[in-house]
């Protein structure tokens, strides 16, 4: 398409002057294929939910639905610079997920000679894949390191997963509150390097157990017509006891 303006006056000057866009549509093409090269990782069958960039619908060939004035667009595709940035940046990210950390994904346009339709095109360049060489629980007092192991969803020689890596820090800290440790918290330490062998990793995950959590007292509060003793005869823990999350879900599941 293209699109130029003119003014009247031709100068655009005066209190109300006119702005005139004209538009030559030209050509209409139909985007019939999106293609991934350069890796066989991913195919657009499995990722084609998470794309902003759509081809035309199986009806796109039917002249009636096409030239409808509210769909026609969509029924032959969608796609933009912008949408084709975003698609290039959710290929990476899934190559990321994979172990691939330099991942770099590229897009283009080309032209099919049948029926004036287009495809696109993202080019991957995986890049060297970055496995674990070495997973480490720090500053552990209260709990086993065995136990915490047991809690971190990679290991030693697969490939880093940021997602994975996230979500150890999540069961850490699940762990941590099962045995009374609510305000624990837990950071993510990750250093690179190179071998023979090509990217290697150490992930670390340093936690500050802090202090457990005692019960020191118990408020109730909003009872009209139920006295304390039937309400503290259901509880799961009393006053100077240890509190886990499991304590809170089973006391309040038996008030119920």
């Amino acid at each position: 398409a293209v699109v130029n303006f003119r003014c009247e006056p031709i100068d655009c000057s005066g209190a109300a002057p006119r702005v005139i866009y004209e538009v030559e549509p030209n050509r209409v093409f139909e985007l019939t294929e999106i293609r991934i090269e350069g890796s066989d990782l991913l195919r657009v069958e499995k990722i084609r939910g998470q794309l902003q960039t759509e081809t035309a619908s199986r009806v796109g060939g039917v002249t009636f639905f096409r030239d409808l004035p509210l769909i026609g667009g969509s029924m032959r595709g969608l796609t933009s610079n912008e949408r084709l940035r975003s698609d290039e940046e959710t290929i990476r990210r899934n190559l990321v997920e994979q172990g691939y950390l330099a991942a770099r994904v590229h897009s283009r346009l080309a032209i099919r000679p049948v029926r004036d339709s287009r495809l696109v095109i993202f080019h991957v360049d995986e890049g060297p894949i970055s496995r674990l060489s070495e997973v480490v629980s720090e500053g552990n007092r209260a709990i086993p390191e065995q136990e915490l192991r047991r809690a971190i969803p990679l290991s030693v020689n697969a490939p880093y997963s940021p997602a994975l890596a996230r979500l150890g820090i999540q069961q850490l800290r699940q762990v941590y509150s099962n045995h009374g440790f609510l305000a624990a918290f837990v950071n993510l330490d990750l250093s690179q390097f190179e071998d023979r062998k090509g990217t290697r990793l150490r992930l670390g995950y340093r936690s500050n157990e802090g202090n457990p959590t005692i019960v020191r007292e118990i408020s109730i509060a909003g009872t009209t017509r139920t006295n304390r003793a039937a309400i503290t005869r259901y509880f799961d823990f009393q006053i100077g006891q240890l509190l886990t999350p499991e304590k809170l879900r089973t006391t309040q599941s038996a008030l119920y």
